[in-house]
């Protein structure tokens, strides 16, 4: 990460030279007034204590006069200032303080929503190269992931620190202690799923309930949407939801694998294609998920290709809303059109300031999930639990600890569905679930030589249909299920 310097730093290029061409104007003006060499350097020396003398017998002592104090100041500025920076350092990070490192306006955003709640600003915003390891909680979000670690690396055993990821995934990087790592795309993904299209209600009392969504966009947001879809919506073993894709980018980056996601284990589907869906396509789906930042015509020509009963939602960072601007502009100005339309993703509230932006100081620092995915895997140990429940986390990798994280998030919906489910039914659609995370995250059914996995070439034996398990994996399934009532 480029480094820019700071001004004491750049202060310090004048300082020396300075220094040297005071001293030398006013040892030589004082020689040439006939002075002795001791004397004129004692009498030179006295300039940066400030103590001018008479009135100078020469312009070379005159200049001096002056770029001796000055020099002193410089020298003082470069050299105390750093110093002062850090006894203050140590005493403000002594009551609390949060710094985040961002170059984004999610960064900025974050400050501003942070110091709203404290009469004084503990939050610092900074994007410089200087860490603060005193720092009570540590936000990292640099718009470029390969700068989040590099900040990442200085402080990663401290307590308190969360790093935001943009593009890489959480789950392959290494963590310690309470660090958590996350993505800020699954952080969207998740509330849009739980909050936006939340499906429960329609596969509630409807078991065999056929449902399509239409994503429109496949790059970083459009992949998670897809990811965390794949791992939120089970409802039941008779359902079929289509997740029908259309990668709208020409980007190489983006021509990936897409058999990780075809892995379903029931009947849902997963269709992915290049180029813009058809009017067809568009009107055949109950919801039409944008994952781009779309121009207003573009989501209204969406709108309006969509039959009267579906959904249409609409990728908005900056919490605009584009139902206000499409009712102006439209010649049609039946509401009910736009009752069907809905914004997601709001990194920060917009200027209407109505939307509650999703990237938040109770987003970052609220560890109910944490503490529950904690307290999952330590009841799933059970009697195999050396160490205390926080002690066990720490010792987990970050796949496991996502993969556990998965598992409380999913709790929530199994938890809602036991009143209308059994607790077979339930146990399979959690396994459905525990092999999608795992296909999602690169790894293929095979044999392995020891035990049930090989870490090293992804490679675990009970990715199958939960029909074909052993009657112990199957009741590790049903223990899963029945601590969710717990």
């Amino acid at each position: 990460m480029e480094q820019e310097k700071t001004f004491e730093e750049k202060l310090k290029y004048v300082t020396f030279p300075l220094v040297l061409i005071s001293l030398f104007l006013g040892i030589v003006g004082f020689l040439c007034a006939g002075t002795g060499f001791l004397d004129a350097l004692f009498m030179t020396l006295q300039m940066y204590a400030m103590n001018m003398g008479d009135k100078p017998a020469n312009v070379m002592i005159e200049i001096a006069r002056f770029l001796a104090p000055l020099s002193l100041a410089t020298v003082l500025i470069s050299e105390t200032k750093p110093l002062a920076c850090w006894v203050r350092d140590k005493l403000y990070f002594l009551f609390g303080k949060t710094v985040i490192y961002s170059d984004t306006a999610d960064g900025e955003a974050l400050y501003k929503d942070m110091n709203k709640s404290h009469h004084f600003k503990k939050v610092v915003l900074t994007n410089k190269s200087k860490i603060y390891k005193r720092a009570k909680q540590s936000i990292i979000m640099m718009k470029n992931d390969e700068d989040s670690l590099t900040i990442f690396k200085e402080i990663k055993d401290k307590k308190g620190v969360r790093l935001c990821l943009y593009s890489l995934e959480p789950n392959l990087i290494p963590s310690t202690g309470d660090t958590v790592i996350f993505n800020v795309y699954d952080i969207i993904s998740g509330c849009f799923w739980h909050k936006s299209l939340r499906l429960t209600e329609e596969f509630y009392d409807k078991p065999e309930k056929e449902y399509k969504i239409l994503i429109i966009g496949f790059d970083t947001l459009g992949q998670r949407i897809l990811y965390k879809g794949l791992l939120t919506n089970l409802y039941s073993c008779k359902q079929k939801i289509s997740y029908i894709v259309y990668n709208i980018s020409d980007s190489p980056e983006l021509q990936i694998n897409y058999d990780y996601y075809t892995h379903t284990m029931n009947q849902d589907e997963v269709i992915i294609q290049n180029g813009w869906p058809d009017s067809d396509v568009i009107k055949s789906a109950d919801a039409v998920v944008i994952t781009t930042e779309s121009s207003s015509k573009t989501i209204q020509q969406i709108l309006y290709a969509t039959s009267s009963n579906s959904k249409v939602f609409y990728y908005s960072p900056s919490g605009v809303n584009i139902e206000d601007t499409l009712l102006k502009d439209s010649e049609n100005t039946d509401k009910y059109e736009f009752e069907r339309l809905f914004g997601f993703g709001h990194h920060y509230t917009g200027n209407n300031g109505i939307n509650k932006q999703i990237i938040s100081e109770k987003m970052l620092f609220n560890n109910g999930l944490l503490e529950e995915a904690k307290t999952l895997h330590y009841n799933y140990l059970g009697s195999f639990a050396k160490e205390s429940k926080d002690n066990e986390w720490r010792k987990m990798c970050g796949f496991d600890k996502g993969a556990n994280l998965n598992a409380v998030d999913y709790a929530e919906i199994g938890w809602q569905l036991l009143n209308v489910r059994s607790e077979e039914e339930m146990a399979e659609l959690e396994h459905i679930r525990w092999c999608r995370y795992y296909f999602l995250n690169h790894w293929e059914q095979g044999k392995v030589d020891v035990g049930e996995k090989n870490r090293e070439e992804r490679i675990h034996k009970n990715l199958i249909p939960y029909k074909n398990l052993s009657e112990d994996i199957k009741e590790k399934n049903m223990k899963t299920v029945r601590l969710w009532k717990a």
